[in-house]
């Protein structure tokens, strides 16, 4: 059974690396058709038995000799025409090379892969399909026209892959599928960062410049509206007022003269913040999770986040708005707290909260998350799962 799972751009490097190396492990005979086109080429994925640089071969070259060119719109336009001529290609090679199930992890253009994926059925291949955002703004109502296109692509699978049985509910509540349809494959652990294993926060604090007394809140990941950094800041100008040794640590980037450099700038909060906007290397990320106490999610919005994922696999507890699938893999005094989105009245409760634990129930706290990063969220079982999906779509 030969099967090909496709990322055109390597959206999830990581979750891909990770997922497939377990694929392979298992036995499975699956090709990845991806690209070039990433900045984490630390991972190593020429390891990978079937590896395809299938797409962007023109707009990679160019983005490497020159990297500003990326923004521009006739870069933009370059790319879309050819994700078009590379999709017909793969088509072709697909249909000549007999392929069985094809997996769609990301899409660049739900219009074009949805005509895609109706060649492909047309063909007798089984089509599998990844949930990774429901919705992509704070204010998507669901009906803009990339949705539509991906309902039909959601329509035309055999299969649709999600991450938890929450956002299951939640993807049925928006759309007519069979239930028997949609399957629930969890998402997997990021210990691929733990690089060390060794590193201390005293250390990990030290080589970034922060000072071993403060008790540190981590926000990580690029600066989106939908991911509520503003609601964290306003939470964070109230827990000051009763711990002066908090300290938020933004890794992620945001534009300057943002709404939220200028709500730091208001507030006299510099002293409070430290802002990484840099790209951070694959091998940096760990020090920033080490240097950490906790981890802070305000989403307004959430289909699927990997940073709590990560944030377990350093055994780091972490605070969460109670939306999309952070409500069910944030387990409530165990792993993390829940707090209503867009209120940092409880966010700020819920951090001196946290604060105000013993040594001994944090580190409870932490051994816990290490635990589910490891048996719940290993890769191993996570794969199998996977090939039974793909098993129920032959057999």
């Amino acid at each position: 059974m030969k099967i090909a799972f496709i990322d055109p751009a390597n959206n999830s490097p990581f979750y891909n690396f990770s997922l497939l190396t377990a694929l392979e492990d298992n036995g499975c005979v699956i090709s990845f058709f991806t690209s070039r086109f990433t900045v984490n080429e630390q991972l190593k994925f020429d390891k990978l038995r079937y590896l395809h640089y299938f797409f962007f071969r023109v707009s990679t070259k160019i983005s490497k000799k020159y990297p500003s060119l990326r923004e521009y719109r006739p870069f933009r336009f370059l790319r879309g025409m050819e994700f078009i001529v590379d999709l017909t290609r793969l088509y072709f090679y697909l249909r000549n090379a007999d392929y069985k199930i094809v997996h769609i992890h990301w899409t660049a253009v739900p219009m074009f892969t949805w005509w895609f994926i109706r060649l492909l059925a047309r063909r007798g291949i089984k089509i599998v399909y990844t949930v990774n955002n429901i919705y992509k703004k704070d204010n998507d109502n669901g009906e803009n026209a990339e949705n539509k296109y991906v309902r039909k692509i959601l329509y035309y699978s055999d299969r649709v892959i999600v991450f938890t049985q929450k956002t299951k509910d939640e993807l049925l509540s928006h759309v007519s599928l069979c239930q028997d349809k949609v399957k629930v494959v969890p998402h997997g652990n990021y210990d691929i960062f733990r690089i060390t294993h060794h590193l201390d926060k005293k250390t990990a604090r030290r080589s970034i410049g922060l000072a071993v007394e403060k008790k540190v809140l981590l926000f990580f990941g690029r600066v989106e509206t939908y991911k509520g950094l503003i609601y964290l800041i306003n939470a964070l100008n109230i827990v000051k007022e009763k711990e002066s040794q908090i300290y938020l640590l933004i890794v992620g980037k945001f534009n300057s003269g943002s709404d939220i450099e200028e709500l730091i700038t208001r507030d006299k909060l510099e002293s409070y913040v430290m802002h990484e906007s840099r790209f951070i290397p694959f091998r940096d990320v760990e020090k920033y999770f080490v240097s950490a106490d906790v981890i802070v999610m305000p989403y307004i919005i959430c289909t699927h986040s990997g940073i709590h994922y990560m944030a377990y696999s350093f055994g780091k507890p972490v605070i969460a708005t109670s939306c999309g699938e952070l409500a069910e893999t944030i387990e409530y005094g165990k792993s993390g707290f829940l707090v209503p989105p867009k209120n940092e009245k409880a966010l700020s409760d819920f951090i001196l909260k946290y604060f105000k634990l013993s040594e001994n129930e944090q580190s409870e706290m932490s051994k816990y998350c290490l635990k589910i990063a490891e048996e719940k969220y290993s890769w191993q079982p996570i794969a199998r799962k996977l090939m039974e999906v793909y098993n129920s779509l032959i057999l």
